[in-house]
């Protein structure tokens, strides 16, 4: 029977996870289900969709960037609900739930699968772990549940896709095909991902530079001609996976010059001002999944040590794993700083709501850079697992128990349940919204759209057709 039970977990484990995680997502975002109602974005873009279809809104949503991949899903989820419900609009925001909820998922158990050849499976675990209890304070109830905050992860998405693309480049090319595809969707949304792409590609290059450099080197010819060098160049140029990743490059360039030209003309404003406490900063930026339990006593003092332990740590760590897993240390250790920096820098604004220590809002924009920080330091763990020196196999064990043991004892901040902390979210749900427009009339200027106040900031319009269908359904 245990055998039986073995064999069932180790040929589903994959399968297992992502159930656990969606399970774990639905019950931390319970809230949104309970009262399900567009927030934000979520909302104006499915009116914008409903009005004027998904392409447009991936085009002319923003000023700056494409959001693919949010309005995607917002688009699956008015189809799921037209096809399950028919003229039932109100149940959209509840499948916009259910596929954020789905989408977290996937993400948690990305790297279980993608690193396989990098790490153990304890170090993945551990990875998957962070992800999947990863606080998120008072954004809870603005991030699980909604797609409007999902981009952010495209970071870890985008690392993990190009880390198994490059370990698999030569084995499988409807694989590569397909990541190569979905770096196409994923780049646009998320920008600041063409600073992994772009490495990605340097590495390419070098390989290609390193491979012909050795090559000629022990080349039976004492001269390699012109022609022979170019023969080899060709030849590495006409793989798959290079031929491949060239078509999607010159695909994702002409993407990243529109949005250059886009953000160069926008006049979006993202706020200037930065906060003095500059610890402060750095613990809630780079530490805060190790501290959020502790957080709120905490002061300078006791963070800059958290702080000289942490790096001392991370460079311990560097020397003592094998030298074979060092440079991949350093790019998710790189890949982790530098979407750090990059958040504090563009949006620097976000820190003036620090406040001594009392809150770590706005938690959305720093969920990427807390959830990268398990990545190095599951490097660290792989290889400390397989030493010879029990010492670094327990501490590296107890690094991986201590991500549940945080969260059990601080439950409540991980699983919010039905707390909302954020006033400006309606308890209200998307079908009494949308009576109280149909009731008071609340149309545009020429009366071709309902208009529904999604909250006090936040509004969308949708078309008469579609809200009269609705109420006379309701009716």
């Amino acid at each position: 029977m245990k055998t039986k039970m073995k064999n069932l977990i180790k040929n589903y484990y994959i399968l297992i996870l992502f159930f656990v995680a969606l399970v774990v997502f639905m019950l931390r975002s319970s809230f949104v289900l309970n009262h399900p109602s567009f927030y934000a974005e979520d909302g104006l873009w499915t009116g914008l969709i409903f009005n004027k279809g998904a392409i447009w809104t991936i085009l002319n949503a923003r000023q700056d960037y494409y959001p693919i991949t949010i309005v995607l899903m917002i688009d699956l989820a008015k189809h799921l609900s037209a096809i399950f419900f028919g003229n039932d609009i109100s149940t959209i925001p509840v499948f916009l739930y259910f596929i954020s909820c789905v989408f977290y998922s996937l993400v948690a158990i990305l790297p279980v699968i993608t690193l396989k050849k990098r790490l153990n499976k304890y170090a993945r675990l551990f990875i998957y772990l962070g992800i999947l209890l990863l606080p998120l304070g008072t954004s809870t109830t603005e991030v699980l549940g909604r797609t409007l905050q999902t981009h952010f992860y495209i970071w870890i998405i985008t690392l993990c896709l190009l880390i198994y693309r490059y370990d698999h480049k030569t084995t499988n090319k409807f694989n590569i095909f397909i990541i190569d595809i979905a770096l196409i969707l994923l780049v646009p949304t998320f920008p600041s991902v063409l600073l992994i792409y772009g490495t990605y590609g340097l590495i390419e290059i070098y390989n290609i530079i390193y491979h012909y450099y050795f090559y000629n080197r022990g080349y039976k010819e004492k001269r390699i001609t012109l022609a022979k060098t170019k023969e080899m160049f060709i030849c590495e140029l006409s793989k798959f996976h290079i031929k491949s990743l060239l078509i999607s490059a010159f695909i994702i360039l002409i993407f990243a010059l529109k949005i250059f030209i886009r953000m160069k003309n926008s006049s979006m404003d993202f706020g200037s001002g930065m906060s003095s406490n500059i610890i402060e900063i750095i613990v809630r930026a780079f530490i805060f999944p190790i501290v959020y339990g502790i957080y709120n006593n905490l002061n300078n003092q006791i963070s800059l040590l958290i702080i000289i332990a942490f790096i001392l740590f991370l460079v311990d760590g560097y020397f003592t794993i094998k030298k074979e897993s060092r440079n991949f240390y350093i790019i998710l250790l790189l890949a982790y700083l530098s979407i750090g920096v990059i958040t504090i820098t563009t949006r620097s604004s976000i820190t003036l709501f620090l406040n001594n220590y009392q809150t770590s809002y706005p938690d959305r924009y720093y969920m990427l850079t807390n959830a990268m920080m398990f990545f190095p330091i599951g490097v660290i763990i792989s290889d400390w697992l397989i030493q010879s020196r029990q010492g670094l196999k327990i501490f590296a064990m107890l690094i991986i128990f201590s991500v549940l043991f945080i969260a059990v004892f601080n439950y409540k901040k991980i699983f919010r349940l039905e707390k909302n902390d954020l006033p400006w979210i309606t308890e209200r749900d998307f079908k009494s919204q949308i009576i109280d427009s149909y009731n008071s009339d609340n149309r545009t200027n020429d009366g071709n759209y309902y208009i529904i106040e999604i909250d006090p900031e936040w509004e969308m319009n949708l078309p008469v057709k579609v809200v009269d269908d609705f109420v006379k359904l309701k009716n």
